[in-house]
């Protein structure tokens, strides 16, 4: 149903408009030299006020002052948004398009059409036959998402700016926020910076705006009645995801065999992209693939959806096949030497990860051992608890489920030796997984698993001091001395084991037996499959060349070693090499100009 916006309207002048300054200006701008102008965006971030308040102002410049307004919400046909032109027009019901461009033709207007979404199609065949017969004629639309005509013009409004967020909570002295700056700014980051939340958070909301406007969820639902089922099954499901994610995520959560196949996801997806209840953040087609993410008024009504429906459960268990996946292809990456490429994907998907983890949900009936996937997810991340300073958080994760599951020998040994290593690293007492690892890797009979324990006991041995013991270990656990392939487990290897030992022994000044550790971790690394244990290995030699009194030999591996951790992402390498590199820079000034000549991974040697 559309109505008109007669000249006595209470019109909102430009100085009570908080926020929005650029958009404001940009949106006037386009008004002066594009034909059909759309304002596209989620619900409650305030396309209809913005857009009203740019048509006022432009307008008023002109010297044939002519603004129609109108407006649609409730399901349309055609002929009703033909009448609501008309009606904006000053025409009776019963006109038609004929007398519609009659009344339009030889003045210059602006026809200002808001919240066209029930009759978005319609309404776009007959915004693009006035244009065609009208030049003269300027349209300015609001919408959830483009009508679609080639000429359009789209201005993508997004939430507030978090300094504009926090002027707002100020100017409608919002209660949990109006003395503070910092809860201003905390509540605008709860409500992800969005206006219409900030106004019913305030009790201000729009006394005389549309029942959907009452709150956010309401807001959502009548977007969600405007689509058909698939589309709202696809945006139920995806509603318990916590971030952005791709198409592969969307459709392992979405699809199934029956109403909505995993074919149909992606189709799915670019509609409710379009129509602004999934944001991605970048276009779709580009080079890169875009992620995507629900804002959370939309994640709400999902999930009310998926519990109303009794599907909740299933959608939870389906992020944990998926986050299993993900943390499977990683630690794939990872054993294949795509170090950079395996921490971008568990950065990525982060956030599905640690919700996955931190909050697993209930499995469903049929699925009795579904929590059994979260030890593996644990195990598989190995490489992110312990490149990226998160031994402390890995480690509460592996307790946790080692605790709740039983022993499943591979795994189980696997994740006892992991948590050796993420003890020891966050400075926590090792030996009862130390222990455990020992025990679990003898009983299984797995070569792999024995020596990834050695592995773990020449570690803690180091630590301690005990330079003999880490020695015996390491030489009980390397296969390069047998002859054999370096076995792939959740840990680190045997050449970093010895690239460790040689650091230490070098900071010791120990440099001959450090020497001696460095070539047995040579032996024991590829560095096109462990660049890891390569840049640790540069690293032991740098001090080493620095202790003998070789600075240019020492800079030339601290520098390929950094160049190393920086393009792969290792973050505690990083922070190590810092203070070397810094010493040597500062001791020796001419070193500054030469640059790293040492072999690099084939990986750093391949352009990014």
């Amino acid at each position: 149903m559309a109505t008109r916006k007669g000249a006595g309207q209470r019109r909102t002048g430009p100085g009570q408009m908080v926020g929005r300054a650029a958009e404001r200006d940009r949106l006037r701008a386009l008004l002066g030299r594009a034909r059909l102008t759309t304002v596209t965006g989620p619900a409650g971030v305030g396309k209809s006020r913005l857009a009203e308040e740019a048509a006022d102002t432009v307008s008023r410049t002109w010297k044939r002052d002519r603004l129609l307004r109108a407006r649609w919400w409730d399901s349309g046909t055609e002929r009703g948004a033909l009448e609501g032109l008309c009606a904006a027009a000053g025409l009776g019901a019963e006109a038609d398009l004929e007398a519609l461009a009659g009344a339009l033709r030889g003045r210059r207007c602006l026809l200002f059409l808001d919240d066209v979404d029930p009759v978005r199609l319609p309404l776009a065949r007959l915004v693009q036959n006035l244009l065609m017969r009208l030049p003269r004629l300027r349209v300015l639309v609001t919408s959830r998402g483009p009508l679609g005509l080639g000429e359009e013009t789209i201005l993508r409004l997004g939430v507030l700016a978090p300094e504009e967020a926090a002027d707002l909570c100020a100017a409608k002295n919002i209660p949990a926020a109006a003395a503070d700056p910092a809860e201003r700014a905390a509540l605008g980051a709860a409500l992800e910076h969005n206006p219409l939340a900030l106004l019913l958070a305030a009790g201000s909301g729009p006394r005389d705006g549309p029942v959907r406007h009452t709150s956010m969820l309401a807001a959502e639902d009548a977007g969600a009645r405007l689509l058909d089922p698939g589309d709202r099954t696809v945006w139920a499901r995806l509603s318990v995801l916590p971030a952005t994610f791709d198409l592969a995520t969307a459709q392992t959560l979405a699809g199934d065999a029956g109403a909505c196949p995993p074919a149909r996801v992606p189709s799915a997806v670019a509609r409710l992209n379009l129509v602004s209840t999934l944001i991605a953040d970048r276009d779709p087609g580009a080079v890169t693939a875009p992620r995507y993410r629900l804002t959370a008024s939309a994640r709400a009504w999902g999930v009310r959806q998926l519990r109303a429906r009794g599907e909740y459960d299933e959608a939870r268990h389906r992020l944990r096949l998926r986050a299993q996946n993900i943390a499977v292809h990683a630690r794939h990456l990872w054993d294949t030497g795509q170090h950079r490429r395996a921490l971008r994907t568990v950065e990525g998907d982060w956030p599905l990860l640690d919700t996955a983890l931190e909050h697993p949900g209930e499995a469903p009936e049929d699925s009795p051992d579904g929590d059994v996937a979260l030890l593996g997810i644990c195990v598989d991340l190995w490489f992110w608890w312990l490149t990226q300073e998160r031994a402390e958080s890995g480690l509460d994760l592996l307790r946790r489920h080692l605790t709740a599951h039983g022993r499943l020998w591979g795994t189980h040994a696997e994740a006892l030796t992991l948590a050796a290593h993420l003890a020891l690293a966050a400075g926590r007492p090792a030996r009862p997984y130390l222990d455990g690892s020992w025990r679990s890797a003898v009983v299984s009979g797995d070569g792999g698993l024995f020596a990834a324990a050695q592995v773990a006991q020449a570690e803690h041995a180091r630590r301690q001091g005990d330079w003999t013991a880490a020695r015996e270990f390491l030489r009980t656990a390397d296969p390069s001395a047998r002859g054999g392939a370096p076995p792939h487990s959740a840990a680190p290897g045997v050449g970093h084991g010895w690239a460790r030992l040689a650091l230490s022994l070098a900071e010791d000044r120990l440099l001959d037996e450090a020497a001696y550790a460095a070539d047995r971790a040579q032996q024991a690394v590829d560095p096109d499959r462990d660049p890891w244990a390569q840049a640790q290995l540069l690293h032991a030699r740098a001090v080493i060349h620095q202790r003998r009194g070789r600075p240019a030999a020492a800079w030339r591996a601290c520098l390929t070693a950094q160049e190393a951790a920086r393009h792969h992402g290792y973050q505690d390498l990083c922070a190590r090499l810092e203070p070397l590199a810094l010493g040597l820079g500062g001791d020796h000034p001419h070193l500054a100009r030469t640059r790293p000549a040492s072999r690099h991974p084939a990986e750093l040697r391949r352009r990014p």
